[in-house]
C-alpha cells in the first residue's frame, strides 16, 4: 500500500528511483504480485539502466522470469539487464 503512494519522480537522483523500484518489485514478489514487480523492474530499468544490471536486481529479473515466463519481454529484459564482459576482460 506503501508504494502505491510512492512518487519515485520526486526522489532526488535516478539512482533512488531506481533503488526504490528495486524494493518495491522485492516487496511485491515476495506477496506474489508477479507481473507488479515486472512493472517496477521495467521502470527501474528506465530509470537508471545501469542499476539494471547489479546482481541483486538480476537475481529479481530471473525469479520473475522463472515464475511468469509468459510476461511480455521478459527474456529480453534478462538478456538486457546480463552481465556484459567488458573490454579489460572482467564481467560487469
Amino acid at each position: 500500500a506503501y508504494a502505491a503512494d510512492l512518487e519515485s519522480t520526486a526522489l532526488p537522483t535516478p539512482e533512488r528511483q531506481a533503488r526504490a523500484a528495486t524494493d518495491t518489485a522485492r516487496t511485491l514478489l515476495a506477496a506474489g504480485h508477479v507481473p507488479a514487480a515486472y512493472v517496477q523492474l521495467q521502470l527501474l530499468e528506465r530509470a537508471a539502466p545501469q542499476e539494471a544490471r547489479r546482481p541483486s536486481v538480476r537475481a529479481l529479473a530471473a525469479e520473475v522470469a522463472a515464475r511468469r515466463p509468459d510476461l511480455p519481454c521478459i527474456t529480453a529484459f534478462t538478456r538486457r539487464t546480463a552481465p556484459r564482459p567488458a573490454r579489460d576482460g572482467h564481467t560487469y
